[in-house]
């Protein structure tokens, strides 16, 4: 099984047909690109030919951030090791792994991948397409997080994401150092669409006060369950006392 990023993604698009791989390769020594980047989940190029430019974009099917929260929770739970590397560098196993829990990181094959060349070629299959599809594998060998990010998840997300499932490092929710993610903290209280902040200016050379107002609860169980978290920020010995 590959681990390396580069030839997994070009084993993933050619499935073993080794004449396109092999025009692939020549369409891309063939290149004369002067852009070639991932803005926004997708990989946005620029060749230069005679008869001016050609601009070509990759896409894969993204998941949402709520299901890439409920992968992340899957990987950690039957290998934290894998899914800590998200926090720094993804394991080279990681595609292999996702793969076998339904949630494949590789295209499942060139008809996987969403290709757009303007203007397009006259040839087929598109030169100018499998070329950029190369040299984005020797994008993802240098940073896995190209193809994360072609699926819908961006180093920051994967972070924060992380973080208040695991605490930073490994550590656990009371750790210090942990950072509690501000969208999910508050549970069900649904806080951050009822906060209203209020800024006190006193003297000149004092900084300004910034309190928040009361997060809208539903029920006293809620009011509860929302003090105790609190509690357990601020005071991890309350929870030994609860």
């Amino acid at each position: 099984m590959a681990t390396d990023w580069r030839q997994g993604w070009e084993d993933a698009l050619f499935a073993e047909d080794t004449a396109l791989q092999e025009f692939a390769r020549a369409s891309a020594r063939g290149l004369g690109i002067t852009a070639l980047e991932e803005i926004d989940g997708q990989i946005q190029a620029r060749i230069r030919i005679p008869q001016g430019g050609v601009s070509v974009q990759v896409a894969l099917a993204r998941h949402s951030l709520r299901n890439w929260t409920f992968c992340l929770a899957q990987v950690l739970r039957t290998a934290p090791e894998i899914g800590r590397s998200l926090l720094t560098d993804p394991d080279p196993t990681l595609p292999a792994f996702l793969s076998r829990l339904g949630w494949p990181l590789f295209p499942l094959g060139l008809h996987d991948v969403q290709l757009q060349a303007v203007p397009p070629s006259c040839q087929e299959p598109c030169p100018y397409c499998l070329g950029i599809l190369v040299e984005v594998g020797w994008m993802i060998e240098a940073d896995p997080w190209v193809l994360l990010s072609l699926r819908g998840l961006s180093r920051a997300d994967a972070r924060r994401l992380l973080q208040g499932m695991v605490g930073s490092g490994g550590q656990d929710a009371h750790s210090e150092g942990w950072i509690p993610p501000s969208e999910s903290f508050w549970g069900n209280a649904r806080a951050l669409r009822g906060f209203h902040p209020h800024i006190f200016l006193g003297a000149a050379s004092a900084p300004p006060k910034i309190t928040l107002g009361t997060p809208p609860l539903a029920d006293a169980d809620e009011r509860r369950s929302l003090e105790y978290r609190l509690a357990c920020l601020y005071d991890p010995g309350a929870e030994e006392t609860n």
